[in-house]
């Protein structure tokens, strides 16, 4: 650990100043020197922040796909090895952890070993440009991502049917998890009778006076008419309260907003008394045991059929969609309490509630839900392809990737290797904090990088220290680039959605999707810790309360819940203007048909309210040449709707001075070169081939994550003749 570096601090300036001279180190020259007069006409070396950075989209495999072409063409033109900064989200990170691994562990040699990587066209990973490398030699590091574009199937035994077994475990350990609590909740509330029919005389201190009335229901529901009176009685007395203020001088602001508050507690107490007491009823209209039992397992089933399916299709639902959510939801949940209410029944001792109390402790107290989930999956077929272990790329078929799975995240990015230095992008979940604008956004930009891992939301954490205390003791490595790759791509999330938005925010839907474990994200420890205790995030802490409930999920909280970075900005644009650079390239490769610019407009007003920082398009350079059509205007009639040109530049003004780093003198301007997957003149007629027999092309659907040789090659080939045309312009206008 650098003596200087801080372990937890809130101060971003302490972590941009480490970066800083981390990459200056992998420069391999001494800081740029700007004399400034100080006191007594000595002069005061400060140094300049030059700094560049690549930042890659999500966009999944596509996205991926697009990059590696786009890296492949900065090195063609000598580009790649003048970037000091690497942004990443989503799929784009799936491509960027693989040229950081390949960076840190060396290029496969035919002959056996690793020889060392670099960034220049003699040494790239993935050669520059294909097939056998145009102008370097052929990498067969590129050849085993190609052939493994269906990353999620990358042999006959981990086959479709086998990530469906994933799910299914996932989602069978958590429903039982969730019914072993439903039945300890359920076993003391038969034992006190809650579940019995009383009519109103009959209750304690009631009398015989109400003996006319043929009511009879459990204490439940007349606990939940009980707090429908007072909700009544609460609503005369504000009401008498606004008709005659005079006689309420003593009545505070705070205590109206209290009272408020009160009032949507006791709602949503009145409607779990209903549903919960709606049980004995419901199985008094179904009559046999069998019969129940089926019912109980229909519901079930039915709900989380209906959702796994609406959730995994992984593109807008519409409302019908929505609504195939909502019902399976409320069938899922029905059919739980179902199943605990029935089981209840044959739990007659103390022993037997003991022993079910026990399994509840023991599935929903100890299982890793990071682990035990989809996301661990989906994590290690990604590092078996993009950071395999050397000899895996020499034979070609697909092998087991361990040492990625041993390798900790501040391994990487070492003084001695190639830049650029690599942020990997997510979201900190905060549905629940404090401040209106993470609320607002359902989150914040989360930062997983060699050296600091944090946000502002919750300060940063020395990475070497991050996630390394007692949880080392249950095998926890802390964060790994295999892990914060996968984390940076989990797009599948209750409480999050694309900028914050989306169904998956919706808490009956995101309530639904955690009893089924159906998520990509990741429970990690609060940065100012440096563990949250003994035991892995578990069905019980913090997924009852902060998971299913939705409660505690702020920037506080022990257990934070790290999502897709796109979930916050998709671009990777973010955290470089944050770090006021004077040239951010951007590769775009997000599904956007209708171009839109989406995730661009979202960037773009974020770092504008967050960092005070204005991008203007030039005007000889415009966003509107990008779109498809743009070259020539009778798009309609064409063939090939041709874009004017596949990148856009914008110059950046950095107004706002208070994330400088101090002691740095960093640039008030800037320059944004934003390259976007279309077409254009120029292609070779292979892209234009392939885009006739698929006209989605070069936005098709994330959904699709399986790609074939011809679907990945078409969208590296894009990415590597588009940034070519870029290269060439920047030859005459010397962006960098």
């Amino acid at each position: 650990m650098d003596s200087s570096a801080k372990i937890y601090t809130r101060d971003f300036d302490a972590v941009l100043s480490q970066e800083h001279a981390r990459i200056r180190t992998m420069r391999g020259e001494k800081p740029t020197v700007n004399a400034t007069p100080v006191s007594g006409g000595q002069e005061e070396a400060k140094p300049t922040n030059d700094f560049t950075g690549l930042a890659i989209s999500g966009g999944g495999i596509r996205s991926a796909a697009f990059a590696t072409g786009v890296l492949q063409g900065l090195v063609a033109g000598d580009l790649l090895r003048k970037m000091d900064y690497l942004s990443t989200v989503s799929g784009g990170g799936y491509i960027g952890a693989s040229l950081t691994w390949y960076l840190t562990r060396g290029n496969p040699n035919p002959s056996g070993g690793t020889v060392p990587a670099g960034t220049t066209a003699a040494n790239f990973p993935f050669g520059s440009g294909d097939i056998g490398g145009r102008t370097g030699p052929r990498r067969p590091a590129l050849d085993f991502i190609r052939d493994h574009g269906k990353y999620l199937t990358p042999d006959a035994g981990l086959n479709l049917t086998s990530a469906i077994s994933v799910v299914m475990r996932s989602m069978f350990t958590s429903l039982l998890a969730y019914l072993l609590m439903v039945c300890v909740l359920m076993v003391p509330m038969r034992w006190l009778h809650l579940f019995q029919d009383y009519p109103l005389s009959a209750l304690p201190d009631v009398g015989t006076e109400f003996d006319w009335l043929p009511l009879e229901m459990n204490p439940l529901w007349w606990g939940a008419v009980l707090l429908v009176v007072l909700l009544a009685i609460k609503s005369v007395v504000f009401s008498l309260r606004t008709a005659m203020p005079i006689l309420y001088k003593q009545v505070q602001y705070a205590g109206l907003n209290e009272a408020q508050r009160i009032g949507g507690r006791m709602l949503t107490v009145i409607l779990v008394l209903l549903v919960i007491g709606s049980l004995p009823y419901f199985y008094e209209w179904v009559q046999s045991v069998w019969s129940q039992i089926l019912t109980a397992g229909v519901s079930t089933v039915l709900g989380t059929a209906l959702s796994a399916y609406e959730v995994l299709k992984k593109d807008d639902s519409g409302r019908f969609g929505t609504l195939r959510l909502v019902v399976g939801a409320v069938l899922l949940i029905y059919g739980l309490l179902q199943a605990g209410y029935l089981i209840s029944a044959y739990v007659h001792d103390w022993r037997m509630l003991l022993g079910l109390a026990v399994a509840t402790l023991a599935i929903g107290g100890v299982v890793n839900i990071n682990h035990m989930g989809i996301h661990r999956m989906y994590r290690d077929r990604l590092m078996e392809v993009f950071m395999p272990n050397p000899e895996t790329p020499r034979t070609g078929c697909w092998a087991l990737a361990t040492e990625a799975d041993e390798m900790p995240l501040e391994a990487f990015c070492k003084e001695t290797v190639a830049r650029p230095y690599h942020l990997i992008n997510t979201n900190l979940v905060l549905t629940d904090s404090r401040r209106p604008k993470y609320r607002g956004r359902a989150g914040h930009s989360f930062l997983l990088s060699p050296l600091y891992c944090g946000s502002d939301a919750t300060g940063w954490r020395y990475t070497e220290k991050y996630m390394k205390g007692l949880w080392s003791v249950l095998g926890s490595r802390g964060m790994t680039l295999a892990t914060a790759m996968a984390i940076s791509g989990a797009a599948a999330n209750p409480n999050a959605g694309v900028a914050g938005r989306g169904i998956t925010c919706n808490p009956i839907i995101s309530a639904l999707m955690t009893l089924l474990n159906l998520r990509l994200g990741y429970w990690a420890v609060h940065p100012k810790l440096e563990s949250s205790g003994p035991f892995p995030p578990n069905f019980l802490v913090p997924g009852l309360r902060a998971g299913l409930f939705g409660r505690g999920l702020n920037e506080d909280a022990d257990n934070i819940e790290l999502t897709d970075g796109g979930h916050f900005e998709n671009l990777g644009l973010y955290e470089l203007l944050r770090r006021r650079l004077r040239l951010i390239i951007v590769s775009d490769a997000a599904a956007d048909p209708d171009y839109h610019f989406g995730d661009l407009s979202n960037a773009l007003e974020r770092a504008r309210v967050d960092l005070g920082v204005e991008i203007n398009f030039r005007p000889d350079y415009p966003l509107t040449d990008i779109v498809p059509g743009s070259h020539n205007r009778a798009a309609a009639q064409a063939r090939i709707p041709y874009a004017g040109r596949a990148f856009a530049v914008a110059d950046i003004l950095y107004l706002n001075k208070s994330n400088i780093n101090k002691p740095t003198e960093a640039p008030d301007q800037g320059v944004l070169i934003y390259l976007k997957s279309t077409l254009t003149k120029g292609l070779t007629e292979d892209i234009y081939g392939y885009y006739k027999a698929n006209p989605e092309f070069p936005n098709q659907p994330t959904s699709d994550q399986f790609f074939d040789e011809a679907q990945f090659e078409a969208y590296r080939e894009l990415g590597y003749q588009l940034s070519l045309q870029m290269v060439k312009v920047n030859e005459k206008e010397q962006w960098l």
